[in-house]
């Protein structure tokens, strides 16, 4: 007995793709620009919003304060990590 996979793809929501495009710009600007928050905040959680940086001791309080700031933006946040060390992403 084999079941069909159906897989329905809709267009996204106008409002969905800005958003979408400024998280992925918020994140492109900490890649670029992350260093010295990186070197000064480890262990710290670090928000991007606007090309503002927020740091916090978590992840919510970080994104609470970028988004207080820039109610309109989609913050990229992101743990600072304390030790830097390779990481393993795929085996």
């Amino acid at each position: 007995m084999h079941d069909k996979l159906n897989i329905t793809v809709e267009p996204a929501e106008p409002e969905f793709i800005q958003r979408a495009a400024r998280y992925r710009a918020n994140g492109e600007w900490l890649t670029e620009h992350g260093a010295p928050w990186f070197a000064q905040f480890p262990g710290k959680y670090a928000a991007v919003s606007e090309g503002e940086v927020f740091v916090a001791d978590d992840a919510l309080e970080a994104r609470r304060l970028a988004s207080e700031k820039h109610p309109a933006d989609e913050p990229f946040v992101q743990y600072i990590p304390r030790e830097n060390r390779p990481r393993i992403y795929a085996c």
